[in-house]
């Protein structure tokens, strides 16, 4: 059974009068104006335990999990599909530190291990350039190396094993599509990621007696 619309939303459009979210904002604001206490809605938080509660939403530690990607696009960061809550959190905090790194090599090393809780290493190859002899003669004892400019490389250690062939390839394009994001837009680079497996640790026998 529907229950009756509030005096207020009986005073709008017809097509009003079953919007239950509309019911309940207007109903304890009606009970106030028109002194009729009695009917102020008991179940639920109050206005004031919602506006309390607020401070919580924006502290990426306390905010409800549904809260994330909300606060995350706030400050303009691309939460990665599947990511853990634990480690969106850990990057909503960073969000700010890793935009004042951002095209660094620190900012992309941070960022990666932060999302996957492996270990980056982030690096620029070193480049041969230009190298002339005591007695230089073009073509002969002068060469040019032959290295891509602005190129560099990552490498990333997963703990686990290896997943199937297609969850990898999944899993880089989801690397990828993040380091495009955070380095310079005129580099290149070439992504390796290798699993390690977890070492169990080994419970050493009690002697007793001992």
């Amino acid at each position: 059974m529907t229950a009756q619309p509030e005096r207020f939303l009986q005073n709008l459009p017809e097509i009003f009068h079953d919007n239950a979210q509309l019911n309940a904002f207007l109903r304890p604001l009606e009970a106030m104006l028109l002194g009729d206490t009695a009917a102020l809605p008991t179940e639920g938080p109050g206005l004031r335990e919602i506006i309390q509660s607020l401070p919580q939403k924006i502290d990426p530690h306390r905010t409800p999990d549904e809260f994330l990607p909300w606060l995350a696009g706030w400050l303009a960061v691309v939460l990665p599909d599947h990511l853990p809550s634990n480690r969106a959190r850990m990057l909503i905090a960073r969000a700010g530190q890793l935009f004042a790194y951002r095209g660094t090599r620190k900012g992309l090393t941070e960022l990666l291990e932060i999302v996957t809780g492996g270990t980056a290493i982030v690096r620029e190859p070193e480049i041969v350039t230009l190298t002339v002899g005591r007695q230089s003669v073009v073509g002969v004892s002068t060469y040019l190396g032959r290295d891509l400019p602005f190129y560099f490389e990552v490498t990333l250690t997963l703990p686990g094993k290896k997943t199937a062939a297609a969850e990898t390839e999944q899993l880089e394009a989801g690397l990828q599509s993040m380091i495009d994001l955070a380095k310079p837009a005129h580099t290149r680079y070439k992504l390796e990621v290798t699993f390690v497996p977890e070492t169990p640790s080994a419970d050493l026998p009690k002697q007793i007696g001992a």
